[in-house]
């Protein structure tokens, strides 16, 4: 298997161009406890030892400093990253969804950010409007507005309506097997980046049981922007398998501007446990990544 994959099989562990009510900020998950941030701690303290020969039902909470919750419809209620909350307003009846998220900026100010979701047939986005609040007005303006197109249910193109540039649009392809391979972010014919991804490398790529929406290339250049909607399952399905390598290569003039690797400890159902990232242009572990569950056997028929 490819060094950059590593599976951890202990028989009894287990370890994604943006509610009908806000969630309470301090309704959101706490950061872990000091005493378990050792992967093996982290592991022991978090998975409860469930029968392995039952079905379970694996809900995400944490990845890394992402912090999740949800609604008693198992709806996506709210993400916390650090000091930045995000909470989510479903609207049914006018086939909508609005993320709200708030991060103080010192001074007694805090950043705002309102996201209107609009949905194809009440599952898929159809278009984003992204909208701000700065620190000393309480007016809002729209930031972007963002149109998608899809093909046998994967998002093939955002169009950044509201660019300088009057035709922006990431472009996404994908492999056989559904993943994406490449997000190329364009004007016309102008290519101005390409993020790359691979799967797998000389082994055979890994089940993703719990894939989200690209971080790089979807709503911002910024490798941190976008968060909001990570995880807000509207977007199409990008991949079915844990992501090997990703790099974002400029156009013009050429230059890699970033260029990471990723291994992974999976617990005996296959489940992420910890991820790292590296640097690979300079060899260097960058970040350590631990998740956590929610698990549930589920119920067997006799």
């Amino acid at each position: 298997m490819n060094s950059f994959l590593k599976i951890t099989t202990s028989a009894l562990s287990i370890a994604f161009c943006i509610s009908l009510t806000s969630c309470e900020k301090d309704s959101l998950l706490s950061p872990m406890a000091s005493d378990a941030r050792s992967s093996d701690n982290f592991r022991e303290a978090v998975t409860p030892v469930i029968n392995p020969t039952i079905p379970k039902k694996y809900t995400l909470i944490k990845m890394g400093g992402y912090e999740l919750t949800y609604q008693a419809d198992g709806k996506l209620a709210g993400v916390k990253k650090g000091n930045k909350f995000t909470t989510y307003e479903y609207l049914p009846n006018l086939y909508k969804i609005i993320a709200h998220s708030w991060q103080p900026v010192g001074n007694g100010y805090e950043e705002y950010r309102k996201i209107v979701i609009d949905l194809y047939g009440g599952t898929s986005a159809a278009r984003a409007e992204i909208w701000a609040k700065s620190n000393n007005s309480n007016a809002l303006y729209k930031i972007k507005t963002l149109a998608f197109t899809y093909e046998n249910h994967r998002l093939i193109k955002c169009n950044d309506e509201d660019s300088p540039y009057s035709n922006k649009s990431t472009i996404f392809t994908y492999n056989n097997d559904g993943d994406l391979t490449s997000a190329k972010v364009q004007n016309y014919n102008t290519v101005f980046y390409v993020d790359q991804y691979t799967y797998g490398g000389s082994g055979s790529p890994l089940k993703d049981s719990h894939p989200y929406n690209p971080q790089f290339s979807f709503f911002g250049e910024g490798e941190d922007e976008g968060t909001e909607l990570m995880f807000l399952p509207v977007f199409g399905t990008f991949n079915k398998h844990l992501v090997q390598t990703v790099s974002r290569i400029q156009n013009a003039p050429y230059k890699v501007l970033f260029n990471y690797a990723y291994k992974y400890d999976l617990n005996a159902d296959g489940h992420v446990t910890e991820r790292e990232r590296w640097n690979q242009t300079i060899n260097q572990k960058i970040a350590t990544d631990l998740y956590q569950y929610k698990v549930e056997n589920l119920a067997i028929n006799p």
